[in-house]
């Protein structure tokens, strides 16, 4: 029987691990639609499936000399360890992808790799080097007259923005990119961008709180509120259960921030539901950490204590360093309410301790980021020409 190319991939998990069981896909066929599963699989958090697909793919691709393929299969592996918080690895694969890519003189693949590229040198607080390889993406779309790649730079650039405080400069590209994405028929990608645009509000509330200006703040977490609701609409809409979880953990957190504890819960109870279907480790971890927040707020301590200590438990397991410090600081607040002292107080030296170390782990990694960068990306014509 002869083998097939076929371009577009089923865009569900269960009809891609489907359509892979065919034994009449062409080895190009099978090497991209394993690096589309492995994307899809880490997004939902399912890290560690998704890996092992990206490697199939890049192994077929080496086997079959494949370069164009085994770049798809880096950058696929880029996505991977991005969602499992390894973000050296991350940076790493990126680069590897992005010279695959530009040996092919695929240019609108290697601005999607920068974009990647880009989520982590963030998360690791490199925003310098997250805003120009953002700005040098916006390069390559405009050159290249690719909308897709400057509605995704431009949510990236507006995310990337807001967590670094620069509001008002992050809320034009986030309004741009809903603008884009809507024009360009991509409504699985409305969600997540409601929700970036959402949490742009919630960060302006923090900071307007940290400014004792509590009216000021309920303004933009209600006007956070109503983005997120859009957002968690658009995700029914299209059953995209990822985002249904993500957009009612939002609003959790909002109506939690605006002190409206009972709506807070009853869209977390919805988040950690779906949480549990997906199997998603860091969102039901997170959800946990509210769910315990409000019992303490509503004095149920040992209600309380019991979701924070499922919340550790579960970091512990899936090595999910990031939240460790926030539920070990929750549990402290709780246990002194409840008079135990000197638990409270190891668990607060705990927290100390684990983020002193993060922040470590994330100055070495934006060092060797920095260098990678230098290196590799910046000097590359579609970036550095005007």
């Amino acid at each position: 029987m002869n083998q097939i190319d076929i371009l577009s991939p089923p865009s569900d998990i269960d009809g891609l691990r489907l359509a892979l069981g065919s034994p009449n896909l062409s080895v190009t066929t099978r090497a991209n639609w394993l690096c589309e599963l492995a994307r899809l699989l880490a997004r939902v958090g399912l890290t560690e499936e998704s890996l092992k697909h990206a490697k199939e793919a890049i192994e077929l691709a080496e086997t079959h000399a494949l370069p164009s393929q085994k770049a798809n299969g880096l950058d696929a592996a880029s996505v991977c360890h991005y969602y499992r918080g390894d973000h050296l690895m991350a940076i790493a694969c990126g680069i590897d992808a992005y010279q695959g890519f530009a040996e092919q003189n695929e240019y609108a693949k290697m601005g999607h790799v920068l974009t990647s590229v880009a989520a982590s040198f963030a998360k690791v607080e490199a925003i310098d080097l997250a805003e120009e390889t953002l700005r040098s993406c916006l390069n390559i779309a405009v050159r290249l007259g690719d909308d897709f790649l400057l509605a995704r730079t431009q949510n990236t650039l507006g995310i990337t923005l807001g967590d670094s405080g620069r509001f008002d400069e992050a809320e034009p590209f986030l309004n741009a990119a809903i603008v884009n994405y809507q024009r360009l028929g991509k409504s699985e990608n409305i969600p997540e961008i409601m929700g970036a645009h959402g949490n742009l509000l919630k960060q302006h509330a923090k900071h307007l709180t940290a400014e004792k200006d509590i009216e000021g703040a309920k303004q933009f977490l209600r006007r956070g509120i109503v983005m997120v609701r859009q957002g968690l609409d658009d995700a029914i809409a299209c059953d995209h259960q990822y985002q249904i979880a993500t957009q009612a953990g939002a609003l959790g957190e909002y109506y939690f921030l605006l002190g409206e504890f009972a709506l807070a819960e009853t869209h977390f109870d919805v988040a950690l539901a779906r949480g549990r279907v997906l199997n998603h480790a860091s969102l039901m971890a997170e959800t946990m950490l509210y769910l315990g927040r409000i019992a303490q707020e509503n004095g149920n301590y040992a209600d309380a204590i019991q979701w924070l200590r499922k919340g550790l438990t579960l970091t512990k397991e899936r090595e999910l360093k990031a939240l460790r410090p926030a539920l070990h600081e929750a549990i402290s607040s709780v246990l002194k309410k409840m008079g135990e002292t000197a638990d409270a107080d190891a668990h607060a030296d705990i927290a100390r301790e684990l983020r002193r170390n993060l922040s470590a782990s994330h100055r070495e990694i934006a060092r060797e980021a920095r260098a990678m960068w230098l290196s590799h990306f910046s000097r590359h014509p579609m970036i550095t020409s005007s």
